[in-house]
């Protein structure tokens, strides 16, 4: 009799979860949003001496409620246990820099409900400009998918977080590239909804030339964002983190459309 039950139970579990699926699924058709974002059986907790970190560095997260700075270590808790990380040549990998770089991908996978995604495994840290292992050329940061690593200049993911209006943040850009690779081949509703949004926002620009001219002819996006589709998105998201209101101020519509990509609605933004 218990196996009956038993097997009852998990028909019902399996039901109750494919319904809602589906009703995740129509709701963030409709909306552009995603309906369970945030949601846990248990949250993870950061040491006080990394919440101190925390607070000093990352800016967005002093301006979250009580509850979302709950949510927030426990997603950077999260990352710092299961994301390795690996100094080069004679750096030393900190609780600073866990917690920094950490904090960085947690922020932008905030609106994120799948945030554990399988195309980052390692991260590696230079002490500054490094030459490449993989390209050869010389680099302050660059994402590998072949190996689901992301390599850094620690140098200059702190200049990153010193100046946070300048538009320019190393973390922020290249887990952007992680995030863009991550959603062309995905379909967990994070990713879906990035991607979409992506190609909505692509399609905006290329259907019209005035705003086309209009982004190449002004200095807010850095000239290096027209490299191609990849460092345009990761020089946008950087703008879209750093100077938000300027950015809605001057692009409404492309300030729209990437609030929509990273389902961002918190203070400030």
């Amino acid at each position: 009799m218990w196996v009956i039950v038993f097997v009852t139970f998990l028909i019902i579990l399996f039901t109750l979860k494919k319904f809602l699926e589906l009703l995740e699924l129509v709701y963030s058709t409709k909306t552009k949003r995603v309906l369970f974002t945030h949601f846990y059986f248990s949250l993870g907790q950061i040491s006080k001496s990394q919440l101190l970190i925390l607070k000093k560095y990352i800016s967005f997260y002093n301006t979250l409620s009580r509850v979302q700075k709950s949510f927030f270590r426990s997603r950077l808790k999260w990352f710092i246990k299961n994301i390795e990380f690996k100094g080069k040549d004679d750096f030393i990998i900190t609780d600073k820099v866990k917690v920094i770089i950490g904090a960085a991908y947690t922020m932008l996978t905030f609106g994120f409900k799948d945030y554990k995604i399988d195309s980052l495994k390692t991260i590696i840290v230079y002490p500054n400009i490094y030459q490449s292992p993989f390209t050869k050329d010389y680099h302050k940061g660059e994402y590998i998918p072949k190996y689901k690593a992301v390599l850094f200049s620690w140098e200059d993911i702190l200049k990153g977080f010193e100046n946070s209006t300048d538009n320019i943040n190393l973390a922020v850009h290249e887990f952007s590239h992680v995030l863009h690779m991550h959603s062309k081949s995905s379909n967990d509703i994070s990713s879906i909804l990035f991607y979409d949004s992506f190609k909505e926002l692509s399609r905006l620009i290329h259907s019209n030339s005035d705003l086309k001219e209009r982004l190449l002819s002004l200095s807010y996006f850095r000239d290096y964002a027209y490299s191609n589709e990849y460092e345009f998105l990761a020089v946008l998201i950087e703008n879209f983190i750093e100077t938000p209101n300027k950015l809605k101020k001057e692009y409404p519509r492309i300030y729209k459309l990437t609030k929509q990509m990273l389902n961002f609605n918190y203070a400030g933004y």
